[in-house]
């Protein structure tokens, strides 16, 4: 079976991505479904494009903050259930915070989406080092 990744991912989104996230990313979207969701593990998608559990999960999180995708989480299953929309429809900042549950309390604390970007700027800083 074939996947394809927008056009729009690379000319506009990629140069502001870790080469994990990346490779993340497409990954997460050869296995979607034609609704653009995923199940699949942080494992498995670890051992699929040879990287650490860790580094995946840095890099999960940095699509999240980036708004490429979003995650529910399902106490009762090993699998991650990601929603990947076509790059020009990512989520909205305030339907990705509440997916994604990344931020706790977030309705709360009224954090802007420049305040994510920061947030997200930082992180690919660290792990650049």
């Amino acid at each position: 079976m074939r996947f394809w990744i927008e056009d729009a991912f690379i000319d506009e989104k990629a140069s502001k991505l870790t080469l994990k996230a990346i490779a993340v990313y497409v990954c997460l979207k050869r296995h979607c479904n034609k609704k653009g969701e995923a199940k699949i593990g942080i494992r498995k998608i670890a051992k699929e494009i040879g990287i650490s559990k860790n580094a995946c999960q840095r890099a999960i999180k940095e699509l999240q903050l980036s708004l490429l995708v979003g995650q529910r989480v399902n106490e009762l299953s090993p699998f991650g259930y990601y929603t990947v929309p076509s790059v020009g429809t990512e989520l909205s900042h305030h339907e990705g915070q509440k997916e994604l549950g990344i931020i706790k309390g977030m309705e709360n604390k009224k954090q802007t989406l420049k305040d994510l970007e920061e947030t997200r700027q930082k992180m690919i800083a660290k792990m650049s080092m």
